[in-house]
């Protein structure tokens, strides 16, 4: 079974981090806008935002949409509606291309910091207003990472190709069909996977929708129509639905928690959510790309603090490159290495 690479998961513990300056005068409030904080990473965000504002003396106020576009923008519509409502605001939207509505409805007393952050909007909007600003990570280099993980594993074990048929046959779980998270994930996984030389087939794929119920599902009809011998290989857009694929191998012996070395089948996601963190402790998951939460909090803060439109004093202050008012927080990879 895998052993946790030690530098690995050192690396998570020991993220570079970036204290909020007490020195500047904190908002007393901040409206927080979620998709939906039954996901994972926004549950594991709201946490790491929570305790910094805690440090910083601010009071958050977070609307929750249920993953409902027309429920948000009636939140948010509410807010800027208040004429002497002047609060900054952390925007993670259900709808992406709701950005630009926003961005036409500010007033000119909206001078505080408005922030989107995890999921992408259209780079136009940004520019729109000096007031708005975008945190987030690059899509399509997690999917590199996550990628390159399994390969090197695949490379290095022998017998990987459990079926010896010549062909490392994968399992593919995807996010929502138009999330452009997903489709630039999916796209790296198919780059490095064809730059890598492996003969591969993908023999079966499912949009998840970045859920561990939905993934579960997906893994069980795979297993069913494949039969489990003919898996080498699960690669999901996002930590949630691996735990999910690794749940419907737990149903026939595969990768349980310091199982036999011989049923596990490498399974790898991105996000490092803290269950995702523990299964790669136990075995059970080979790796994630760790998608930066308490970093893209922490710099939140920061320009909220600094209550500036200088791109350059945030990028001075923030220690990362900022262009057009939008920053990319790095990933990381988080893998085990097997005995």
């Amino acid at each position: 079974m895998p052993k946790l690479k030690s530098l690995s998961l050192a690396l998570v513990a020991s993220l570079v981090s970036l204290s909020v300056s007490t020195a500047e005068a904190a908002p007393s409030n901040l409206q927080v806008f979620y998709y939906n904080q039954s996901d994972p990473f926004i549950a594991n965000f709201n946490q790491d935002l929570l305790e910094q504002a805690k440090l910083n003396n601010v009071n958050v106020k977070s609307y929750d949409a249920t993953d409902d576009a027309f429920k948000q923008s009636e939140q948010i519509d509410l807010v800027l509606s208040k004429k002497n409502n002047n609060d900054p605001l952390l925007l993670n939207l259900v709808d992406t291309s709701y950005a630009k509505t926003i961005a036409q409805n500010l007033r000119e007393s909206n001078s505080a910091p408005i922030i989107f952050f995890n999921r992408a909007v259209d780079p136009q909007v940004i520019k729109s207003n000096a007031t708005l600003w975008y945190i987030g990570a690059d899509a399509f280099s997690s999917g590199i990472y996550q990628t390159e993980i399994l390969i090197d594993y695949l490379k290095s074990h022998q017998g990987s190709d459990r079926n010896q048929n010549g062909v490392y046959d994968l399992v593919l779980l995807k996010g929502e069909a138009n999330h452009t998270d997903a489709i630039e994930r999916t796209q790296a996984t198919f780059d490095s996977l064809n730059e890598s030389g492996l003969d591969y087939k993908v023999d079966f794929t499912a949009n998840a929708n970045w859920d561990f119920q939905k993934a579960f599902d997906s893994m069980d009809r795979a297993i069913s129509k494949l039969t489990i011998n003919n898996i080498d290989a699960v690669i999901c857009n996002n930590d949630a639905m691996a735990l999910g694929a690794i749940m419907a191998l737990n149903q026939y012996g595969y990768n349980l928690k310091d199982g036999d070395a011989k049923k596990f089948i490498p399974v790898v996601g991105i996000d490092a959510i803290p269950d995702a963190l523990e299964a790669i402790r136990d075995g059970r998951m080979l790796g994630t790309v760790c998608n930066d939460s308490e970093r893209m909090s922490q710099i939140a803060l920061q320009i909220i603090n600094l209550n500036t439109r200088d791109e350059n004093l945030v990028s001075k202050t923030i220690g990362l490159p900022v262009k057009d008012h939008q920053i990319i927080v790095p990933y990381l990879k988080v893998q085990t290495k097997a005995r």
